[in-house]
């Protein structure tokens, strides 16, 4: 797997080094179009790998976090190494998107372009703040989803301090020891605006935490959590 990885990262470095040697322009100058078969498998095998990288630790976190607890051993030793991963792909991908922008999953497959949004999902802020009107763009041209940038935007929101639109992020309730959807602008509208970018409804999402959505019941958890902050 390493030698794999390692011709991989070798051929992308080709492909950055002869794109920069070839043609000084910048990448929204020199367009996808400019790119060959060869140069856009080599870009999608490393997004695989990346994919994978993202994804294959996370799955487990919900076991890890059930059979040892939030605050576990464990759960710190599984967050070092994620981290270690997402710092590591964090350069790949934005070193794809800088130089031939946001690829569709027409061109390097669904798992890679997956992968370019996961990537910056798992950032930090900062990184999120800069990626989130490029994302946006490629939604209005195909090339990513719109749940893809309803994910992120309401990331962003939430880690600025401010309401989500989307439904998308949860949060902790340290009193009732359990997960809640965060903070979220016209909760009675959640549906509709989440039907807008192709999520389904509030309801079915929160059912795979085991959750129960009650409108009521989350007006007053929201009142009680905000009232604590000041």
């Amino acid at each position: 797997m390493k030698n794999l990885f390692f011709n991989i990262f070798l051929a992308l470095a080709i492909v950055l080094l002869s794109s920069c040697k070839d043609n000084k322009k910048s990448s929204a100058e020199l367009g996808v179009n400019k790119l060959s078969g060869q140069k856009l498998d080599s870009i999608a095998n490393l997004l695989e790998i990346v994919y994978v990288d993202d994804q294959h630790l996370r799955q487990g976190y919900q076991n890890i976090e059930k059979e040892f607890g939030r605050d576990s051993k464990q759960i710190k030793e599984f967050w070092d190494e994620q981290s270690k991963l997402d710092s590591i792909n964090l350069e790949k991908v934005t070193a794809i998107i800088e130089h031939f922008g946001w690829l569709g999953a027409d061109e390097i497959g669904q798992d890679a372009n997956s992968a370019l949004f996961l990537v910056i999902q798992h950032s930090d802020l900062n990184t999120q703040m800069k990626y989130l009107p490029i994302l946006k763009k490629a939604t209005e041209s195909g090339k990513a989803s719109t749940i893809d940038y309803a994910l992120l935007k309401d990331r962003v929101l939430i880690r600025q301090g401010e309401k989500q639109i989307y439904g998308t992020q949860l949060s902790w309730d340290s009193e009732m020891k359990e997960y809640y959807v965060a903070s979220m602008i016209e909760p009675e509208k959640i549906n509709d605006r989440r039907a807008s970018v192709g999520l389904g409804t509030i309801q079915e999402y929160i059912e795979y935490w085991n959750l129960e959505w009650d409108l009521k019941k989350y007006k007053k958890r929201i009142e009680r959590i905000e009232n604590k902050k000041k």
